[in-house]
């Protein structure tokens, strides 16, 4: 019985790790999706990146993976569509993150490694990763560190 118990208390806390992370997770893989497609092309080794990221990360791998691609897609897609209204549609899921400094940070180092995936950090990319800085109210240094 103590085992069923044990069980039942180790999944509400999954549900809410899940619950209190899934801003973070979108939030991330709309900032990911910026930085891919900054310089035009998003290329396999930033995908794979994204892939990586959602297996090693915490915060993260608490989801199915699927979902955070799914996630990363759709802004990659809204981007392609119309690269105005995907970038709004990106900021939008970015922004919330303002509120958790700590979440931001880690959501530009996550940017930062997503954009050396493919050997090229692009000025476009800097640009791109600058922004989201911007939209969080950080520094893009401070998250260097």
């Amino acid at each position: 019985m103590a085992s069923l118990l044990e069980r039942l208390k180790d999944n509400i806390r999954a549900q809410a790790a899940r619950h209190r992370n899934r801003g973070f997770l979108e939030a991330t893989m709309a900032a990911a999706a910026l930085v891919s497609q900054a310089d035009g092309v998003v290329s396999l080794s930033e995908r794979v990146r994204v892939d990586q990221i959602l297996e090693r990360l915490d915060q993260l791998k608490i989801y199915d993976p699927h979902l955070g691609v799914d996630l990363f897609n759709e802004v990659v897609d809204a981007l392609s569509d119309s690269p105005a209204e995907g970038r709004e549609m990106a900021l939008a899921r970015i922004k919330p993150m303002a509120r958790d400094p700590e979440a931001a940070h880690l959501m530009v180092r996550v940017c930062c490694a997503v954009s050396e995936a493919d050997g090229d950090f692009s000025p476009a990319e800097k640009r791109t990763i600058e922004a989201i800085c911007g939209a969080l109210g950080i520094s893009y240094e401070d998250c260097l560190n």
